[in-house]
């Protein structure tokens, strides 16, 4: 029996295999050998497998490593930071959720709405803001902003950690541009997730 020498496309080993193995292989258009069944599977696991990026822990900030795409790629660093940390919508989605307050506020616009859900984050601020004209919940254009201040046309957003997300990063600038374009100033401060917003927050924009 003739034999061919063949190098292992996984492990670099030089082998001997049946000439008349290799040809016939060849014939079905293989280009790389294995010197055993291991190394072929080995091989072809690692070229199926899905290339490791490095992302940001919207919630602490902390930088980790996941797969680029598929169901094993994390969005979060942890399970703790994913269930401290709202799930992050589409803008429709965003709107869906706005919405639901609809069917139980006696029709309420979605502004009306959201003051009713959202009032229990202000209570600091409201003590802050007695001599201060202003609106929570205030709908500008075709969006809601967390705050306005209509005699001086500002509009305050408080950005808690899922506005760190790419995705979301985008649709706050389009907010942005729309307030901007009525002739708005909005300012963004970072608050934590799920707390009574501190009154500091309004350092520098009201005295």
């Amino acid at each position: 029996m003739r034999f061919t020498e063949i190098t292992c496309a996984y492990c670099g080993k030089i082998n001997d295999k049946p000439a008349r193995e290799i040809k016939r292989q060849q014939k079905k258009g293989r280009t790389v050998f294995f010197c055993n069944n291991s190394c072929g599977a080995l091989y072809s696991n690692a070229s199926q497998r899905i290339p490791m990026m490095t992302k940001e822990c919207p919630a602490c900030g902390t930088t980790f490593k996941t797969k680029e795409h598929g169901k094993r790629s994390r969005f979060f660093c942890s399970g703790v930071c994913a269930n401290q940390t709202p799930r992050i919508l589409s803008p429709e989605g965003m709107e869906r959720v706005r919405r639901t307050g609809l069917e139980h506020k006696d029709n309420l616009s979605v502004s009306a709405a959201m003051k009713s859900r959202e009032a229990w984050k202000y209570v600091e601020l409201e003590k802050l803001l007695l001599d201060v004209p202003h609106e929570f919940e205030c709908e500008i254009g075709n969006y809601i902003f967390d705050l306005v201040l209509p005699c001086a046309r500002v509009a305050v957003e408080f950005d808690g950690p899922d506005h760190r997300i790419e995705k979301q990063k985008l649709e706050d600038a389009k907010k942005t541009q729309t307030a901007e374009a009525l002739g708005y100033t909005v300012v963004r401060r970072a608050v934590k997730r799920a707390a009574v917003i501190p009154r500091e927050v309004l350092d520098g924009i009201v005295s």
